[in-house]
């Protein structure tokens, strides 16, 4: 999808806007012992860009990026960070 298919929030924009889905509203399910608050750092990706890693994410969700109303065709997509639970990017 090109980026001209999103609206202006989608498109690198303010996302503040865009509503935000929690995938545990409750909390987790279970806990992993020892393990520490989520947390953000920089790191070269496996591409050697500067990105934005996070860690220890408890509290998953998914950010609703809708395109221009005069594209909607009823198609969605999840876009999933690769890393897994210890360490997806972000922006690579």
């Amino acid at each position: 999808m090109a980026d001209d298919t999103l609206s202006e929030n989608g498109a690198g924009g303010d996302i503040s806007a865009n509503p935000v889905i929690l995938l545990w509203p409750d909390g987790p399910p279970s806990t992993l012992p020892d393990v520490g608050p989520e947390a953000s750092f920089s790191s070269a990706a496996f591409s050697g860009r500067e990105t934005v890693m996070l860690r220890n994410i408890s509290e998953p969700s998914l950010t609703v990026f809708s395109p221009d109303p005069a594209k909607v065709n009823g198609v969605g997509v999840i876009v999933c960070p690769g890393g897994a639970w210890a360490g997806p990017c972000l922006g690579a």
